[in-house]
């Protein structure tokens, strides 16, 4: 199971922007929130631990993004207890903090505040830039949820913008997922009119 971006690029590590980018394409949330519950299924029929994970902290992705972050909160447990057994510290910290930013969402600032932390500390030693970026815009975004927005800045400025230094792929990605976002709050609000 892999995401092919427009530009051609193949990303087995499908991102928080790039599920984004899934769910506009598929036009709504449930359409790719069922998508990620098949993949689970699939991914679970053929004892594949790693898919099944990834597609499980998808799915919490896509539905933090809808707004229904009490049900993001069960697959995102369950990704992280299978990554637990597989030794892979990058999707172990992004489980974690989309279990993190579900938490703030609900209002459980000091959980969500820890796991964040944790992910953090987990990241420790991985070189995969676009994945500390991933981890750290969470992160962000959970300072953010919980009041603490001048940290929140200081992580974006200190942590997220030299990541996205000039040639780095993800500028590209958060284009793409900005002129998303702000077409969905366009529609959103001529919807509400």
């Amino acid at each position: 199971f892999f995401f092919q971006a427009e530009d051609g690029i193949r990303d087995t590590s499908v991102t928080g922007v790039q599920t984004c980018a899934l769910r506009s394409a598929l036009q709504d949330y449930a359409s790719a929130a069922d998508l990620y519950r098949q993949a689970t299924a699939k991914f679970h029929a053929l004892d594949d631990r790693t898919g099944e994970s990834d597609s499980q902290r998808l799915l919490a992705s896509v539905l933090i993004e809808a707004d229904r972050s009490a049900e993001a909160l069960e697959p995102a447990q369950r990704a992280i207890a299978l990554l637990e057994t597989l030794d892979d510290s990058a999707y172990l910290a992004l489980a974690r903090t989309a279990y993190a930013v579900a938490l703030a969402h609900l209002g459980r600032g000091d959980e969500a505040l820890a796991l964040s932390q944790r992910a953090l500390d987990g990241m420790a030693g991985v070189r995969d830039s676009a994945m500390q970026l991933s981890v750290w815009l969470w992160h962000a975004e959970v300072l953010g949820l919980v009041g603490r927005a001048a940290e929140a800045l200081d992580v974006a400025q200190r942590e997220v913008q030299p990541r996205m230094g000039p040639g780095h792929p993800s500028n590209t990605q958060m284009r793409r997922y900005h002129l998303m976002r702000a077409e969905a709050l366009s529609a959103l609000g001529r919807a509400a009119e």
